[in-house]
């Protein structure tokens, strides 16, 4: 870049020579131009460039010009980019492929040892020693019943009943017809003036009632007699005391009453005389002795 601005200064001196070589010959028209005229312009780009009196008229030595800046180039003049031209001096030749030369013969070589490798990640910590394990598998919901298990009961099945007995629960008798002890079977209402196998009227007698076909599970039931002024009076009845049914044929089945204070009560009869809260003989009411 240096040598190029040489060359231009070197040619704004010999375009300066001339011009002094030509202006004493110029100088009366110019004058003359000027005199009748006032000057409305700037100087001329060379008038402006140079200083006709720092160059010396004697033929000695050049004065030292400084190089001028880049936007005063005389125009027509193509200087490039300086960017792109400039050539890389020795000063300016630190660039990073500089770095990265190979050491010469003589650099000592790499004594540091190699990184160590890493240590292993350190596992998980073990479970406590006292963690409970898991729980096993539940124990299925029924467990076989024992060889020995006592079979399911069965219902006492009365087609005909021919008579009923009350006189050993003396608790029954409240009063002439106050209240009814009435046998009956699924399908009948098992009131004493409905559908039943045969009722007992407190203080009267046994009434006798429907034939059931074929036989079926019979319940016995104690409520309201005839004797509606009586207003349905409590009973009281200790456990074990039991009434007598003969049935189909003067079969006997005594039936074992619970104990029980009320007006009313529903019992279902096992075939062994016990009696049960419900139509499936599950739950116990009393136990056959």
């Amino acid at each position: 870049m240096g040598d190029r601005w040489i060359v231009f200064a070197i040619a704004a001196l010999l375009g300066t020579a001339c011009d002094l070589s030509t202006s004493g010959s110029e100088e009366t028209g110019t004058d003359a131009f000027n005199g009748g005229r006032m000057d409305t312009g700037p100087a001329p780009l060379e008038d402006a460039m140079v200083d006709d009196s720092a160059v010396p008229t004697d033929g000695g030595p050049a004065p030292d010009m400084a190089a001028p800046p880049v936007d005063m180039a005389p125009p027509g003049v193509d200087m490039g980019s300086p960017a792109l031209d400039a050539a890389p001096t020795v000063e300016d030749a630190s660039s990073p492929m500089s770095d990265m030369a190979p050491p010469g013969p003589d650099a000592a070589p790499d004594s540091s040892p190699p990184p160590r490798d890493m240590a292993p990640p350190v596992p998980d910590a073990a479970p406590p020693m006292d963690m409970a394990p898991p729980p096993l598998d539940s124990a299925p919901d029924a467990a076989p019943a024992p060889a020995d298990a006592a079979p399911p009961p069965e219902p006492l099945l009365i087609s005909d009943l021919e008579s009923m007995d009350i006189d050993a629960v003396p608790g029954l008798a409240v009063g002439f017809r106050c209240k009814a002890y009435v046998v009956c079977v699924p399908g009948q209402n098992c009131v004493y003036f409905g559908e039943n196998l045969g009722y007992y009227a407190s203080g009267e007698r046994y009434y006798d009632g429907l034939v059931a076909e074929p036989a079926a599970p019979a319940r016995f039931r104690m409520g309201v007699g005839a004797a509606g002024q009586c207003n349905n009076p409590p009973v009281a009845i200790e456990a074990g005391q039991w009434i007598r049914l003969t049935h189909d044929g003067e079969q006997i089945t005594d039936v074992y009453l619970p104990a029980f204070e009320g007006p009313q009560l529903t019992l279902y009869i096992a075939a062994d005389g016990a009696t049960y809260r419900d139509p499936g003989l599950t739950d116990l009411a009393q136990p056959a002795p």
